[in-house]
């Protein structure tokens, strides 16, 4: 039976009346002592889970901002600044920071040549015989057969065939009425090695094509010859008439020293750069650190940390006025965040540099503020150091080499296979006479001509034993036949490479805010006990809450027979009542 069933268990007397409403009554009361507590309580930890899940999200904001500063990358973007137009360039990421001028006296051309006008592409070439021409360029001789039957088109397509791409052929439509088409032929590269010489025309088709290049002598406009300096006459030809441009190199100084380069783009000049010339004319460039996703990534940091330390304050706040505290007040892993941070934030690396130095500053309410003026005269300045400052550095150590003994004297015949070094073989032979000194001398030469990129090869004081040196984080790995190597004063070894790697700004606060969110950080484990007490609450509020039902529902039963007892009893009361009061008005 439900509680709140019972309606009365009263004696016969409205004053004793016992109803549900006295157990609802009497069970509120327990409820308010023993449940209300326990809501409460998970009340507190459900706001405190939920507090906490807030500042991990927080915290782990910072550290994804501060990873983004810990990335090569940020620190390797180039920009580049010019004045002319005589050339442009591009530079690589990581390329070295570096002004130059370029002052281009000539660029790079084809070979090119126009032809007679045409009617049109499918008109016959009016060749005279079936025969051919030649067409030279550079070391490469091309023979174009024709007919008297082919058309322009014909040829057209007979160069490119046959040049394999090192030519191109092809129609143009200049305008007019009359023939207003033009065949142009040019070198598919630039450079003075690719000259086109046209010959050997057995077919009568290169003067119709104006190709031809039988010479005569040039006329002024009034029909008198044309005389060179020596007094001779200036003779030219059909096919140097036609001539539109000549083939010929890109001519320019860098930084004054002179250089030729067969193309008007190349990337040889410099390790990273791509330069390309455009005209005549002086140019300079300027290749800078590009800043701007260094000052974003720095600004975003800064957002991200004053939004946690803010957070935080609140978290860990006490009013001493209203007593009021925060849902973390006292609670050493989160009181201990904005304190351990800002302590490594304004510390100074090795160098002695820190934040303020670079325009980041702490106020008064622990909220960081940011100069980027200061910042980008920092990174202009040098820009090295603020990479090592933010990121740290990695230092390849320069691993040495040197020869167990001295070169042995008298002849040496080193073939190929008796010695290699980093799988680079070495042979040198020298005369019957030479002395250690000269077979040493021999052989660093012998190792430094091989090409073995990061690796010198030198002799130590006595001149008479190798040195072999290495800094680019490579090894050094020597081989061979082991009598040879011994007559080298060499024995096979190998030799790995090291480096010293120094922690930056950044690197420390990832390090050190996995200390907060990692696997065993303080925040995981608080979140975790968090989690476990919220449980432990639930359950013990369910286990008091069935007890009271338990309770007031076994009261209410006992109750109820009371109720049954206390009727029967008050009807026998009744009943003798009712006799008392028969037998005395028989009695009257």
């Amino acid at each position: 039976m439900a509680v709140g069933s019972v309606t009365n268990l009263g004696f016969g007397t409205t004053d004793g009346i016992l109803n549900s409403e006295l157990i609802d009554k009497l069970k509120a009361a327990d409820e308010a002592a023993q449940i209300d507590p326990l809501t409460k309580q998970i009340e507190a930890n459900q706001t405190r889970k939920s507090d906490l899940s807030a500042i991990r999200t927080l915290v782990s904001n910072v550290n994804v901002s501060a990873k983004a500063l810990t990335n090569e990358t940020l620190y390797l973007q180039r920009s580049v600044s010019s004045s002319g137009t005589s050339a442009s360039i591009t530079a690589s990421a990581g390329v070295s920071i570096q002004n130059f001028t370029l002052d281009v006296q000539q660029v790079a051309q084809k070979d090119t040549y126009q032809s007679n006008r045409i009617y049109s592409a499918t008109s016959l070439a009016r060749a005279t015989a079936n025969g051919s021409f030649d067409i030279e360029i550079g070391n490469d001789k091309f023979s174009i057969s024709v007919k008297e039957s082919s058309t322009y088109q014909d040829i057209i397509d007979k160069i490119n065939e046959v040049s394999g791409g090192k030519l191109e052929a092809r129609i143009i439509n200049v305008g007019g009425s009359t023939n207003p088409y033009q065949i142009l032929l040019q070198s598919a590269d630039t450079g003075a090695s690719q000259e086109i010489k046209i010959s050997n025309d057995t077919s009568g088709v290169l003067k119709a094509l104006g190709w031809d290049n039988e010479e005569y002598a040039v006329t002024n406009e009034d029909g008198s010859t044309v005389l060179n300096d020596d007094g001779t006459p200036k003779m030219t030809s059909d096919l140097e008439k036609n001539r539109l441009l000549k083939a010929q190199d890109a001519i320019f100084t860098y930084n004054g020293v002179s250089v030729t380069r067969n193309t008007n783009s190349f990337d040889d000049l410099r390790p990273g750069v791509t330069i390309t010339l455009n005209d005549t004319g002086r140019s300079t460039f300027n290749i800078s650190q590009d800043t701007t996703q260094i000052v974003e990534a720095l600004t975003e940091f800064l957002n991200d940390y004053n939004l946690m330390a803010e957070n935080l304050a609140i978290a860990t706040s006490y009013d001493e006025d209203t007593g009021s505290t925060g849902s973390f007040q006292g609670t050493s892993e989160v009181t201990g965040i904005r304190s351990s941070i800002s302590r490594l934030l304004m510390s100074q690396d090795k160098n002695g540099l820190d934040i303020n130095q670079i325009g980041v500053s702490m106020n008064e309410d622990g909220q960081l503020e940011f100069n980027q003026t200061s910042l980008l005269s920092a990174l202009n300045s040098n820009p090295n150091a603020i990479k090592e400052f933010f990121m740290g550095s990695t230092t390849q150590q320069t691993i040495t080499y040197t020869g167990n003994s001295s070169i042995s004297a008298g002849k040496l015949e080193v073939k190929v296979g008796d010695i290699n070094i980093n799988g680079t073989t070495i042979s040198f032979s020298t005369g019957e006479n030479a002395t250690a000194k000269q077979n040493a001398i021999a052989l660093i030469e012998a190792i430094n001509n091989a090409g073995i990129s990061g690796l010198t090869a030198s002799l130590d004081p006595s001149e008479e034993r190798i040195v072999l040196k290495r800094n680019d984080g490579s090894e050094i790995s020597i081989g061979g036949d082991s009598d040879v190597l011994a007559k080298l004063g060499m024995s096979a070894t190998t030799i790995n490479p090291s480096s010293i790697t120094t922690s930056g700004l950044f690197t420390n606060l990832t390090d050190r805010i996995q200390t907060f969110i990692g696997t065993n950080g303080s925040l995981t484990t608080l979140a975790t006990r968090l989690q476990n007490e919220g449980k432990s609450l639930t359950d013990e509020k369910t286990r008091t809450q069935e007890s009271l039902d338990s309770k007031y529902s076994i009261m209410e039963e006992r109750f109820l027979q009371y109720n049954k007892i206390l009727a029967e009893l008050e009807n026998q009361l009744s009943t003798i009542k009712n006799m008392i009061e028969a037998e005395l008005n028989k009695n009257k």
